[in-house]
C-alpha cells in the first residue's frame, strides 16, 4: 500500500550545493576563513544558533535522543549573497526529512520528521498527506491531479513546487519512505530558464560542447512555448484539455513581455560584466525587480484602457486576510487572464506606482487608491507572524498563518513604494487614501 504525502515548499535552496558539516558541536565553530569554508561556516553558525535556542526554551537532552542514530535533513536557504531564484524572509536552515542509521530504507515517515521539527520548534516546511492508494492507477489519476494543482502556482506563493515522499505503510506500522522526487512549478522552469540563457551571455562558446545559439527575448520565449506545450501533451488526459494557456501561473505573454524587458535593459548596458555577478549570485533580486516593473505597467495599461473608475486597494497580508470577504474584488492576476469583473482590484505586492511618470499621473487621477493598514509595522509583524507559526495546534489557522509568513518577503521592498505614493499624494491632487482600520475603509467604500 502507499500513501505520498506532499512537502510543499520543500528542498528550496538558495544556492544549491551539496555541502557536508559536522554538527556534533558543543561551541562556536572556529572554521578557517577560506573560501572553502564559505558554506560550512554558515551552515554551522545557524545549527547552533538553532541549538542554543533550544537549550533556553525546551530540551536539549532530549532533542539528542530524538536525533540519536538519525540524521534530520534540511536546506540552508536565504542568504541574499546565495540566491538561488527565491528569495527567502530570512536566513535559516529548513528542515523536512530524517533517516534512521539502523534502518535500510531511504528515509523515515515524514510525519516522524514533521513531529520533531514541530517538538522542538525548529524550522520546517509544510507537510501534507495525500492519502493512501492501493492500485497504481488510483495513485496515478491523484498525481497527476495534484501536479496539475502545484504546477498552476506561482514563484512567489508556492516557490519552487513540491517534493513528493512515497510512503510504505504497514501492518506492523513500521511505515518509512521508499522514494522522493521534485515537481517544480511551470513558472518555477520558466525563470530558471531565463538565468540559464542570460548565464550563456557571460560564458566562453569555445568551451561549449553543444552549438551556441545567441541568447535573445525571442530565444527566451520560444523555448518557454515549447517547454510547457511539451509537459502539457506528455499528460495526454482529456479532461484537462480545457485548461488556459497550459496551466501556467500566468499567460504566456506575460513571459514574452518579461523577456524584451530584460534583453532590452541588457541590450543598453555599455559593460555587460557589470550584471555578471548579479546573475550568478543574486538572480532572484534581479528577476524580481523586472516581474515588478511589469506588473506595474499591466495595472497602469489596465486603468488606462478601462471605461469605469476603478478602486485599487493595496493591503499588507494581515490587513489583506481582513478584507477579503468586504466585498467582491479582482486581482492582478485576474486582470492579466482578462478575467477581471469587479471594478475593486485588491493587491497585496504594491506596484511600484511613481508621480513622476505621465502614465501614472493620469492612473492616480483618474481612479482611487486605497492604502490600508500600517504598513511601518514590519518588524512587529513578522515577530506576530513567527510566534503565531510556532504555536499551537489548529492545522488550517497554522496554514494561514505560514502564507502569511511567505508574504513578508514582499513587505519590508512594498513599505518603500508605499512611501513613494505618500509623497505623491503631498505633490498632487490625487485619488489617494490611506487608512489604517477596516472601520474607516468601510466608511470609505
Amino acid at each position: 500500500m502507499l500513501q505520498e504525502c506532499l512537502h510543499l515548499h520543500s528542498n528550496k535552496g538558495c544556492y544549491q550545493r551539496l555541502c557536508s558539516v559536522l554538527l556534533m558541536l558543543t561551541s562556536r565553530p572556529t572554521l578557517g576563513q577560506e573560501d572553502k569554508f564559505t558554506f560550512a561556516r554558515q551552515i554551522a553558525e545557524c545549527w547552533m544558533d538553532e541549538v542554543e535556542r533550544v537549550e533556553k526554551e525546551t530540551d536539549i537532552a532530549k532533542l539528542k535522543t530524538a536525533l540519536s542514530e538519525k540524521t534530520l535533513i534540511g536546506e540552508f536557504v536565504g542568504h541574499p549573497a546565495h540566491q538561488h531564484l527565491v528569495t527567502y524572509p530570512a536566513v535559516g536552515l529548513y528542515f523536512f526529512l530524517l533517516t534512521d542509521h539502523s534502518k535500510n530504507y531511504t528515509a523515515a515517515d515524514p510525519l516522524i520528521a514533521k513531529s520533531i521539527i514541530s517538538e522542538f520548534k525548529l524550522k520546517g516546511v509544510r507537510t501534507e498527506s495525500l492519502g493512501t492508494y492501493d492500485t497504481l492507477k488510483e495513485l496515478k489519476e491523484k498525481l497527476v491531479e495534484d501536479y496539475i494543482e502545484m504546477a498552476q502556482g506561482s514563484i512567489g506563493c508556492e516557490e519552487e513546487g513540491v517534493v513528493l515522499c512515497f510512503v510504505q505503510r504497514n501492518k506492523d506500522k513500521n511505515d518509512f519512505t521508499l522514494c522522493l522526487c521534485k515537481s517544480k512549478t511551470i513558472e518555477y522552469n520558466i525563470y530558471r530558464l531565463l538565468r540559464e540563457i542570460l548565464r550563456e551571455l557571460f560564458s566562453d562558446p569555445s568551451t561549449s560542447k553543444k552549438p551556441v545559439k545567441e541568447p535573445s527575448s525571442e530565444r527566451f520565449y520560444n523555448e518557454v512555448e515549447a517547454m510547457v506545450k511539451t509537459w502539457f501533451g506528455k499528460l495526454n488526459y482529456k479532461k484537462y484539455k480545457e485548461l488556459p494557456e497550459y496551466f501556467v501561473s500566468k499567460p504566456l505573454w506575460y513571459y514574452k513581455q518579461l523577456g524584451d524587458k530584460v534583453f532590452q535593459y541588457i541590450k543598453k548596458l555599455p559593460d555587460k560584466d557589470s550584471i555578471k555577478k548579479i546573475v550568478k549570485k543574486k538572480f532572484a533580486d534581479f528577476s524580481e525587480a523586472f516581474s515588478d516593473s511589469l506588473d506595474t505597467d499591466i495595472l497602469v495599461n489596465y486603468l488606462l484602457e478601462v471605461d469605469s473608475k476603478c478602486t485599487v486597494i493595496i493591503a499588507p497580508p494581515f490587513s489583506y486576510h481582513e478584507l477579503q470577504d468586504t466585498r467582491p474584488a479582482a486581482t492582478l492576476s485576474d486582470v492579466m487572464w482578462k478575467k477581471a469583473k469587479s471594478s475593486v482590484i485588491h493587491l497585496i505586492r504594491v506596484p511600484g506606482i511613481q508621480a513622476k511618470w505621465k502614465k501614472h499621473q493620469e492612473a492616480l487621477k483618474r481612479h482611487a487608491f486605497i492604502i490600508y493598514g500600517k504598513w511601518e509595522d514590519f518588524e512587529e509583524y513578522k515577530k506576530l507572524i513567527r510566534e503565531a507559526k510556532e504555536g499551537g495546534n489548529d492545522e488550517e489557522k497554522k496554514m494561514k498563518q505560514y502564507e502569511d509568513y511567505q508574504l513578508l518577503k514582499v513587505w519590508n521592498k512594498s513599505t518603500q513604494n508605499i512611501k513613494l505614493l505618500k509623497s505623491a499624494k503631498s505633490e498632487g491632487e490625487y485619488n489617494l487614501f490611506f487608512v489604517e482600520s477596516k472601520a474607516d475603509y468601510l466608511k470609505l467604500t
